[in-house]
């Protein structure tokens, strides 16, 4: 496989200054903004026949972890090339009864706690036919420091009718918004000080109580015959079997994409063209913000009932070179993977990532899964790394070369542990060496708007992840312990954990880049960092149509280097729907 050179500008960023809630506003926003939302507690006038159909199950978000992670483990009402590594699926795809005049899901997802959704829209308004809100008002204390922090979102999404049948001619629509005002712990805060983002959500407007930003996603998306999907929207994209995906996950913000999918036989394939922006230079408008475009090849086949063998690619490219516009290069409109002849053929312009992916199914009730990326490969240097390791005491082998940027995944689910109906487990480790993602132009590194594209946590790290999960009538329990170990950078320096940095073992004066080592590099090389994780939450489901809960929880977290130790300690208390997947256990 032939080397990328990169090339990225030098990151510039602004840093704002946090200042927390006072208590007493956040108080009173917080019981407001409950107060606010108890009228949508009860119905409102619905049209003789309910309905719940969108192109996802309306009262649990997109992608959700729980849902997933269930579908997977029913196979009496899951059909085998339902493909949910490739998220969000189609609620055509799921096999949903009809029930005197109402769509239901199936009994047994109702006991995950997903329910009948219910119109709340008039008989007139016969084309959208779902519409619901959404809240999440979450307060909770800082013990280390006694900070009030409190999560403020507020929302609705609506929907139509457009999953009734495979063969629907109808276009299926759906758009759904919320705004949120929140502050959040010290570890989390830096980390918008920095990005000006918030992980998953929007930009982040700064103000004397806190982060006020926006979330919108939409879609429109119709059948073209049996086999071929069209859709275009805002929204996000998730390939992968895990909890983070190497490949691309959803814990980005929102962007512009086209998708095209092909389900034939065992086989589904996806075609994914993405808008992307960059904002290192600080830019808060997206119009004003420089343009940079992602073209993604994914096919998952069912090889078996108990084999799944996925194929990804990913073509990231600059919108404009020089003072040039270039646009989207209509050579990636080609649909069939593999691009690397294409872009080989272009003289390597852009920045390319290849990726393996599989899950296994050993019985009724375990599941293995992985998956293998290569941002870039040097056979040559991999050789060197293997004889490293086989003779680390040998100073004539030169290993760890910065050219060699690859990333693994390897996790086991285990449904009904110990024949506990609804208790799962899940454990997931990732690896991902210094450099990868990045580049040596800042609009060609794998990220969107500050953040990265597939794991959040950047490179140059390893990670455990585990879940133990419980569900129980109304009631849904979960504990998470994450460890991570990464290499931060200095003033000066750049030892790949940070994405954004133009990434070159050359000095480039345009772009006053870091020269970074040839040789010698691997996981945690920098201020060598620590983190300790550990979530506790318990929710009861109150108001089934909203998927309406009363969550509480504790975190602990901890970080630790040779230059700084915090700790985390803070206790919530919420009432919430499900709006989206987040990603704040960094």
């Amino acid at each position: 496989m032939s080397i990328l050179i990169f090339k990225m500008k030098s990151l510039t960023q602004r840093h704002g200054e946090y200042r927390v809630h006072r208590r007493k506003i956040a108080v009173f926003l917080c019981v407001f903004s409950i107060i606010l939302f108890i009228p949508f507690l009860f119905p409102l006038p619905v049209s003789a026949q309910l309905i719940h159909y969108s192109s996802i199950p309306c009262n649990v978000n997109k992608f959700s972890r729980e849902f997933y992670f269930n579908v997977r483990n029913e196979d009496s009402i899951v059909p085998q090339n339902l493909h949910p590594e490739i998220k969000p699926c189609y609620y055509k795809e799921l096999h949903i009864p009809v029930i005197s005049g109402k769509f239901r899901l199936n009994i047994r997802y109702e006991k995950y706690g997903y329910h009948p959704c219910y119109s709340t829209i008039l008989a007139p308004w016969s084309f959208l036919k779902t519409m619901n809100l959404f809240v999440d008002v979450s307060p909770g204390i800082n013990v280390a420091n006694d900070n009030f922090i409190s999560e403020n979102n507020f929302g609705f999404n609506v929907s139509n009718l457009y999953w009734l049948k495979p063969d629907s001619k109808t276009p299926g629509i759906g758009l759904s918004y919320y705004y949120s005002a929140s502050n959040f712990p010290d570890y989390l805060q830096s980390i918008i000080n920095k990005s000006h983002v918030v992980p998953g959500q929007g930009y982040a407007h700064f103000n004397k109580s806190g982060n006020s930003y926006n979330n919108l996603s939409f879609y429109i998306a119709k059948n073209a015959g049996k086999y071929f999907t069209f859709e275009g929207g805002y929204g996000k994209n998730f390939f992968g079997d895990g909890f983070r995906s190497l490949f691309l996950s959803d814990a980005a913000c929102s962007y512009p994409y086209l998708k095209i999918t092909t389900t034939i036989w065992k086989i589904k394939y996806v075609n994914l063209y993405t808008n992307f922006k960059d904002i290192t230079a600080g830019y808060d408008n997206w119009f004003k913000a420089e343009n940079k475009y992602g073209a993604f090849h994914f096919l998952s086949w069912d090889a078996t009932k108990r084999l799944n063998i996925n194929l990804f690619e990913a073509v990231i490219m600059a919108g404009k070179s020089g003072n040039h516009n270039r646009g989207f290069d209509v050579n990636y409109f080609n649909p069939i993977i593999f691009y690397r002849p294409v872009e080989f053929s272009l003289g390597s312009p852009d920045n390319d990532l290849l990726g393996l992916g599989t899950h296994y199914k050993i019985g009724k009730k375990h599941v293995f899964y992985g998956q293998l990326l290569i941002d870039d490969f040097v056979l040559n240097d991999v050789k060197e790394g293997f004889k490293h390791l086989l003779h680390p005491k040998d100073s004539t082998i030169k290993w760890g070369s910065w050219f060699n940027k690859q990333a693994w995944q390897l996790g086991y689910k285990y449904f009904d542990v110990a024949g506990i109906k609804y208790l799962n487990f899940q454990t997931e480790f990732n690896y991902v060496r210094p450099y990868t993602y990045s580049h040596r132009e800042v609009l060609e590194n794998y990220a969107h708007f500050n953040q990265p594209l597939a794991d959040p946590l950047g490179s140059n790290f390893w990670e455990s992840v585990s879940f133990l999960k419980y569900s129980v009538d109304k009631w849904y329990f979960e504990v998470e312990y994450m460890h991570y170990l990464t290499g931060l950078d200095s003033n000066g320096t750049h030892f790949g954990q940070d994405i954004f940095k133009p990434t070159y073992d050359t000095y480039m004066p345009d772009v006053h880049n870091i020269v970074v080592p040839e040789f010698y590099n691997k996981v945690g090389q920098g201020i060598k960092t620590t983190v300790n994780f550990i979530s506790l939450k318990t929710s009861y489901l109150i108001w089934p149509p909203m998927n309406l809960r009363i969550e509480a929880g504790y975190i602990y977290r901890t970080q630790k280097s040779i230059i700084e130790n915090k700790t985390t300690n803070y206790f919530f208390l919420g009432i919430k729907t499900s709006l989206d997947n987040r990603y704040y256990d960094l």
